[in-house]
């Protein structure tokens, strides 16, 4: 979710495997403070697919979920990502009102 109160100052796209990755974000943050800016927020995206790889998720089940269901690859990712995460929380015994 994006901040209100703040607004995209430039994007970029860089290949980690290339040695020139920090320089490249360097000019970008001394373009920014020559511009008199003092603070930023940084935000990293990547695929949500290798994202949800990374978790340990197979890349077919993450096709089939987003296929079968018409989802877009960030929500899928989502869901793999809080897979369990209710399971193991008390929300049943806390929505039956139990103590």
């Amino acid at each position: 979710m994006i901040d209100e109160n703040l607004t995209e100052l430039r994007s970029f796209n860089i290949d980690l495997r290339k040695n020139k990755n920090l320089e490249i974000v360097s000019d970008e943050i001394n373009k920014l403070i020559d511009s008199g800016f003092k603070t930023v927020t940084v935000k990293i995206y990547g695929s949500s697919k290798d994202a949800a790889v990374n978790l340990g998720n197979d890349k077919s089940l993450f096709e089939n979920i987003k296929n079968v269901q018409s989802l877009p690859d960030n929500v899928v990712y989502d869901f793999l990502k809080s897979r369990g995460s209710l399971a193991d929380s008390d929300l049943m015994k806390r929505m039956s009102n139990e103590r």
